[in-house]
């Protein structure tokens, strides 16, 4: 995990995030807290734009909030908000 942060560059940074996102809903709860915030460093370090920075920080909440149970929605609910977002994330030119 921490090879892929340091791999990370302005160039490749939506595609990493893109990655290291899914990474974080899949892994075990021992590395969720340090790639979340390795995230949300990343993004702010090289992001081209304020938007990614807006997604990455907004998609980390959601799903704290969803984790945490904090937030009553389905989980289908939860993959719809994610799955826009996410497209914003690709299709958006940063």
């Amino acid at each position: 995990m921490e090879l892929c942060f340091a791999l990370i560059n302005g160039n490749n940074i939506r595609s990493m995030v893109k990655e290291l996102l899914s990474f974080l809903e899949k892994c075990d709860p021992e590395f969720k807290s340090d790639c979340s915030s390795s995230l949300v460093l990343a993004a702010e370090k090289y992001a081209c734009s304020q938007l990614l920075i807006i997604a990455v920080k907004l998609l980390h909440i959601l799903a704290a909030a969803f984790h945490l149970q904090l937030i009553s929605m389905s989980f289908k609910e939860f993959a719809e908000i994610r799955i826009s977002i996410m497209c914003s994330l690709i299709y958006t030119s940063f």
